[in-house]
């Protein structure tokens, strides 16, 4: 067998499809696959068409961690069966299952921080920092904490009185930033328009 490495060029969370081609049409059973490396990619690329043919398609599709530096990835033989089967399908001898890894140098990952060949190092945080882990809190502050959303409003259960029509901010268990109306002098409730 002999494998087809898909098309150069650059990928995000996209299908990478190799053809596994044979000299007489094979059969397929099952989801046979064999293994792809690199960056922090370790998977299976595996069957998905072409039972009954010369050309078996067989896929990885990247997912938005995925990352590999220029000619990181790589492919290895054999494939493996994987409980299905692989038999010409004329006569039901076993297809060969060894191939010569194909070259994936033309092959480009963009990772998750849109660098084509990176690592997902170089992504920076709302303060512009590369890995700082800076984001932005339930109230849109840099780095916040969430208690900038105003003056603290209500605690959610708790009762008290409030003057209506007043209304303050608060940030809600989801870490959203709310707005919570006094509509009948107590604070038992936190919506919007509870009270």
């Amino acid at each position: 067998a002999s494998v087809a490495a898909p098309s150069n060029g650059t990928y995000s969370n996209q299908a990478l499809n190799f053809t596994v081609n044979y000299s007489a049409a094979v059969t397929v059973t099952g989801t046979p696959y064999f293994t792809l490396s690199g960056g922090n990619i370790s998977a299976h690329v595996s069957y998905v068409s072409g039972s009954g043919t010369t050309a078996l398609v067989f896929r990885y599709t990247l997912g938005y961690y995925d990352w590999a530096t220029s000619g990181g990835l790589s492919v290895a033989s054999p494939i493996q069966l994987n409980g299905g089967t692989m038999v010409a399908t004329s006569g039901g001898a076993t297809a060969f299952r060894t191939f010569t890894p194909p070259s994936l140098s033309g092959v480009h990952i963009r990772d998750a921080c849109s660098v084509v060949d990176g690592n997902d190092s170089s992504c920076a945080g709302c303060d512009g920092v590369p890995n700082s882990g800076a984001s932005y809190d339930a109230c849109g502050v840099c780095g916040g904490n969430g208690s900038s959303c105003g003056g603290g409003g209500p605690v959610c259960g708790s009762s008290g009185s409030c003057n209506v029509g007043s209304s303050s901010n608060y940030v809600d268990h989801s870490g959203h930033c709310q707005t919570w109306t006094c509509t009948q002098g107590s604070s038992t409730d936190c919506g919007t328009g509870g009270g």
